[in-house]
């Protein structure tokens, strides 16, 4: 079978089963058409005879328990796990010669509809994912009636078992790893549904692994109808009783818990749970609860943030953990909340330096100034101590407004820079022409970073008065050096500078003619030049 006609079956299948009996069958007609073959295979499907009991069996009470010596041309080596689906062994691919897990599930006439397609359902969701965070589907057949699953093997131990020795791991580290894996599976339009400690593992070399999609589905299909989802996982507390609602009540999110239609915001609430026992070593529930207590708790979205936990790690859990979907914030807005937190530290030694720069340097030049006007006899010391501290005045000035502005602005804290600005403009914006020249026009470039703080700012006027002082003074000095190339790119740069500010403030005419006159210095510039130049 083709896996576009696999994924047809599995979609039609899921729509079928979500209509009451007496629909189905009509339906099934309508959906396949001339596709008998199609029609037949679901129908056989819909007529296998499912086993409401199933759950309180042994999961292995029909089958030998023996371990083969072979499942294709995989040598197995021996059992990892069994559980109700099947099991799960080690083996060696003697083909390609690697290690790999192998899931084989039971005989297709002791599954039920829900289970298969719970099996086909993990193949096609790993198959459709390639991320080094995300255990890795290699194979799927059928062999002596029983379906198979190749998988990457992963030598390691899991985040549960890693978590009781906190030593063995870098807990940010460690969550910026899971998220990297759930932002590449919800943005292929996957959701895993089950994610907990349990299903992540954590390899000799700190990599990380999300593992068991067997509850993941295509977020833009129609799943399964949520009263015949299958937990297939026990938590190891007691006791604990088996439930027919997708997920693990541990790490159940709200409207899993209510039987409401999961999507990637269900994946959060799970990673919000396991963020929380990453930093701070406890469980999220008390190991004596039972399942229903546990199942309360979830549909009620009840949580318990230690206070032990710093604020920023913090106030990202409360949004992970919030009862409205619609607030949690994606995979990837939590993985760059994340790269912020573990930055965090460089960056208040970076903004620190930078501040202390500056203060020793509006010192030196407060101190330069008192001096100039008191002491006439030392003018020409004076003077060129005043042009030593503008020098370093200005290039504190480029250091706030490049790197200084882009670390606060990654934190939100560009108001610091505000009153800076001004105080820039005030010094840039007097400047003469004289001096606009000496320096080929130089000082726009600050001008122009001026102008990039006020419209962070919000403050739309303000930048466009800045970036009209930056361009006229170019455009004076272009005139009386019209051949100087470095003058005409740095007027090219204020044009585009000021098409980007007067787009955003919706000025639309005048940034087709900022944009039109950077075009022609552009033009300019480039003209005769051979081509990679």
């Amino acid at each position: 079978m083709t896996p576009e006609k696999f994924k047809q079956l599995k979609n039609i299948l899921a729509e079928t089963l979500d209509l009451p009996e007496e629909q189905q069958h009509p339906y099934l007609t309508a959906a396949c058409g001339n596709d008998h073959q199609l029609y037949d295979e679901i129908n056989a499907l819909l007529s296998t005879d499912i086993n409401a009991n199933f759950l309180n069996q042994s999961p292995l009470e029909t089958e030998a328990e023996h371990t083969p010596e072979k499942v294709g041309r995989i040598k197995i080596d021996k059992l990892l796990a069994s559980g109700g689906m099947g099991k799960v062994y080690v083996g060696n691919d003697q083909l390609l010669k690697r290690k790999v897990a192998v899931k084989v599930m039971h005989t297709k006439h002791q599954q039920t509809v829900e289970q298969r397609a719970v099996f086909l359902n993990e193949a096609q969701a790993l198959s459709s994912l390639q991320h080094p965070n995300v255990c890795q589907i290699y194979d799927v057949f059928t062999e002596n009636g029983c379906d198979i699953l190749v998988l990457e093997f992963i030598d390691g131990i899991t985040l549960s078992q890693a978590l009781k020795n906190k030593s063995l791991i870098d807990p940010l580290h460690v969550a910026r790893k899971i998220l990297q894996g759930l932002s590449a599976a919800h943005e292929h339009g996957i959701i895993h549904r089950d994610l907990k400690p349990d299903n992540i593992m954590i390899t000799p070399e700190g990599q990380i692994k999300i593992l068991d999609f067997g509850l993941a589905k295509q977020d833009q299909t129609i799943g399964f109808n949520h009263s015949a989802d299958i937990n297939l996982t026990i938590d190891e507390q007691a006791p604990i009783d088996q439930t027919q609602i997708a997920g693990t009540p541990g790490y159940m999110s709200p409207e899993q818990a209510q039987g409401i239609r999961s999507s990637a915001a269900t994946d959060m609430w799970s990673f919000g749970l396991i963020l929380c026992e990453l930093i701070s070593g406890q469980k999220p529930y008390s190991a004596q609860s039972t399942t229903q207590e546990l199942l309360t708790r979830a549909r009620q979205g009840k949580f318990d943030i230690p206070a032990s936990i710093p604020r920023a790690n913090k106030q990202l859990i409360q949004s992970l953990l919030s009862t409205h979907t619609e607030n949690r914030p994606s995979a990837r807005t939590a993985l760059t909340s994340i790269n912020r937190i573990i930055e965090r530290p460089k960056r208040r030694l970076k903004i620190a330096a930078g501040l202390l720069l500056f203060l020793l340097v509006i010192s030196s030049a407060w101190k330069y100034t008192i001096d100039l006007n008191h002491e006439r006899e030392f003018a020409v010391q004076a003077s060129t101590r005043a042009i030593e501290a503008r020098d370093q005045a200005e290039a504190l000035v480029d250091f706030m407004l490049n790197d200084l502005y882009t670390g606060l602005r990654a934190v939100g804290r560009t108001d610091l820079l505000e009153s800076t600005a001004n105080q820039a403009l005030q010094y840039y914006g007097n400047l003469s022409d004289n001096q606009m020249q000496l320096t080929q026009g130089k000082p726009s470039t600050a001008l122009l970073q001026i102008a990039e703080v006020f419209a962070d700012r919000g403050n739309k006027s303000q930048a466009i008065a800045t970036l009209d002082i930056a361009i006229n003074k170019l455009r004076t000095l272009q005139e009386n050096q019209p051949d100087d190339e470095l003058i005409m790119y740095r007027l090219a740069d204020a044009y585009i500078s000021a098409a980007d500010i007067l787009r955003v403030a919706g000025k639309l005419e005048l940034t087709k003619q900022y944009a039109f006159q950077a075009t022609q210095i552009g033009e300019h510039l480039t003209r005769g030049l051979p081509p990679g130049l």
